[in-house]
């Protein structure tokens, strides 16, 4: 049963309590407590490859019984890459499966992260990495922001922003694995990144691409689900009331539904029962726009039906399910999604204290990790532009609200975002004068603009020139 403060699994939630130890031990090995079980079960190694020992204390065995939560989920943030192996550690982003020649990386001696990167420098052998790698891992792994200076290799937590383990954002993950045997991050791995581009691209309503995306998470509310999280329902199909009841059974393969299926103007013939995101893939990657567009509709439709049936034991039939369908159309363009291709632009733009245009400048677009990160990256290169440019005294303006809070955010965590953070502080000790101020988006529209035609300017600096008034008025 749910507790009061809304935990449903206690055991999953004492443990990753208990994870929080692992974590501050982890994170500081000097505290007295990391000390002393080092000199007991790791004397002669880190904590990572510790092991469990033939007589363990009490807490030793309780702080083991959660390490399986880290080395499945923890990922090493890469810093200089000299202590990461290509091979054995969980380095990658998210989403980049290690699909690599072993015989040429062996060749070329490539057994460390820093062996992918050119020599004497911090930024990827984008030629190396392209060859050894197949090309999503490749472009995974070139998103990946190095510092500026050789930093230490560190493991993160990768479920949150600052890459530092909580005990809320453990508990999801550790529910997740005892109920699925999957943590949510990795079942949308097994999704295709093209289905979400093209889900999120189709200009239908909503709601209805919000169940299909609900629906390959496999968190809809369905009764089979609730059942696994120890509510007392009944977990057969509402429709046929003979097979226990799953998203994909109830909106695509219930004999009921199948036969609305094959009357709509799709057509479709359903007879393998599978998945319901390898049916989703296998659709959208036949379908077009226009079939994808009904198809979530009907799936909306469907699934309202069942909860008619459910929650007020009304009974429809087909006319009435697809006259209520024929309403379900959209009135207007709706907003697709940024590209799923993780690619952004920078724009810069210097004025002096009477507002007079100094500079602009533009940047093509890049790889990055998250919309965050390409914040983070724009405003680290904005900082180092300002200083090739001989400006000493520096007011920054960004409209990135959250980046704003990272910046005077006391403790830093261990993620990439902070990685680079701790760049842009580096470089702000290099100016009289630095300070960085949030602004809304209407006071930032120039640079806006600038970053949207970055394609037409390229990569440089323009000073004082016809074109640069034009834009930048």
């Amino acid at each position: 049963m749910d507790g009061g403060q809304g935990f449903r699994d206690f055991k999953a939630f004492n443990m990753t309590l208990v994870g929080k130890n692992w974590w501050r031990m982890h994170r500081n090995p000097d505290l007295l407590l990391s000390r002393v079980y080092q000199s007991v079960y790791f004397p002669r190694g880190d904590l990572w490859n510790a092991r469990k020992g033939g007589r363990p204390n009490y807490a030793w065995s309780s702080l083991w019984k959660t390490r399986w939560l880290f080395d499945e989920e923890s990922v090493w943030r890469v810093g200089n890459g000299k202590t990461i192996r290509v091979s054995d550690n969980r380095w990658l982003p998210q989403g980049s499966p290690l699909v690599y020649r072993e015989e040429e990386a062996s060749t070329l001696g490539v057994v460390h992260v820093s062996n992918l990167m050119l020599p004497g420098r911090m930024c990827w052998n984008a030629d190396l990495i392209r060859h050894i790698f197949w090309p999503p891992t490749a472009e995974g792994i070139l998103k990946i922001p190095l510092p500026m200076v050789p930093r230490d290799d560190v493991m993160a937590w990768p479920h949150t922003i600052n890459g530092e383990y909580t005990s809320k954002s453990g508990y999801v993950v550790a529910r997740n694995k005892v109920l699925h045997g999957t943590s949510s991050s990795s079942l949308a791995l097994q999704v295709p990144p093209v289905v979400w581009k093209v889900l999120w691209s189709t200009h239908t309503l909503p709601r209805c691409r919000e169940l299909i995306w609900r629906g390959c998470l496999k968190i809809l509310p369905t009764r089979g689900a609730l059942c696994s999280r120890g509510l007392d329902v009944d977990d057969l199909c509402p429709w046929c009331a003979v097979q226990p009841k799953t998203a994909a059974h109830e909106i695509f393969f219930c004999p009921v539904v199948k036969r609305w299926w094959f009357a709509s103007s799709l057509g479709l013939r359903l007879d393998d029962e599978m998945e319901f995101h390898e049916f989703v893939a296998e659709f959208f990657s036949r379908a077009d726009e226009g079939c994808i567009s009904r198809f979530c509709e009907l799936c909306y439709i469907f699934w309202e039906a069942r909860n008619r049936l459910v929650f007020d034991g009304v009974v429809h039939d087909g006319v009435v399910v697809f006259a209520s369908c024929l309403a379900c159309q959209p009135t207007s363009k709706c907003f697709s999604c940024p590209s799923s291709s993780g690619a952004a632009s920078f724009g810069f733009i210097a004025r002096n204290e009477n507002g007079e245009v100094l500079a602009a400048a533009t940047k093509p677009a890049m790889a990055c990790l998250s919309p965050l990160l390409a914040e983070a990256e724009a405003f680290r290169w904005n900082m180092g532009l300002a200083l090739e440019l001989g400006f000493r005294v520096v007011m920054m303006e960004r409209d990135c609200k959250a980046l704003h809070d990272a910046w005077f955010k006391k403790d830093k965590g261990c993620s990439y975002l902070f990685s680079v953070i701790s760049d842009c502080n580096d470089l702000a000790s290099s100016f009289a004068s630095f300070g960085f101020y949030f602004v809304r988006r209407t006071g930032n529209k120039v640079v806006d603009l600038l970053a949207k035609h970055a394609g037409d300017f390229g990569d440089s600096v323009r000073r004082r020139s016809p074109l640069l008034h034009a834009v930048c008025p």
